[in-house]
């Protein structure tokens, strides 16, 4: 099976596993830093190309769910980078910008969750495409939320005491 069906769905694989790697080191690592800004640009940068990449992937100008979906993830990055860009000077930009940024790094890991158990040899065990793609996002989403929720204040005073 050929995962890359054309050259801009291994550019898109591409970015994605990009904000993987470099999201998960702005989720793990001290918030508020000049290496957190620094890598956190670098995810957004790859989010924002991956979700343009994704409304051109499968049958070009074919919209479906998944386009749908790209475009929610960009929003969301979208919102969390312009927040504390264009936002400072109110005082909620700091959760408007973990918001977003949570939210949009939990997407990327339901995509992924989903992108990978379709590949998988379920059908033979009576389980259809909606049902692993839609479990699968469920389950990730559910497990993100949880940790957005668990480790919001701790989180949004850590970025508060490390931000000029």
């Amino acid at each position: 099976m050929d995962i890359f069906e054309s050259t801009i769905g291994a550019f898109h694989t591409i970015l994605a596993v990009v904000a993987l790697i470099s999201g998960a080191y702005v989720v793990f690592k001290t918030k508020g830093t000049l290496t957190h800004k620094k890598v956190g640009y670098i995810y957004v940068a790859s989010m924002i190309s991956m979700n343009i990449t994704a409304l051109f992937t499968h049958v070009l100008f074919t919209f479906g769910p998944f386009h749908i979906l790209a475009v929610f993830s960009l929003l969301t990055v979208l919102f969390g980078i312009l927040s504390p860009l264009l936002f400072r000077h109110h005082d909620n930009w700091l959760q408007w910008h973990y918001s977003g940024m949570s939210w949009s790094y939990v997407g990327l890991w339901a995509a992924f969750a989903a992108e990978t158990v379709v590949r998988l040899p379920l059908e033979s065990l009576g389980v259809s495409f909606w049902q692993v793609v839609i479990g699968a996002s469920l389950l990730i989403t559910w497990l993100g939320g949880y940790y957005i929720k668990k480790h919001k204040s701790s989180l949004v005073v850590g970025i508060a005491n490390n931000t000029p």
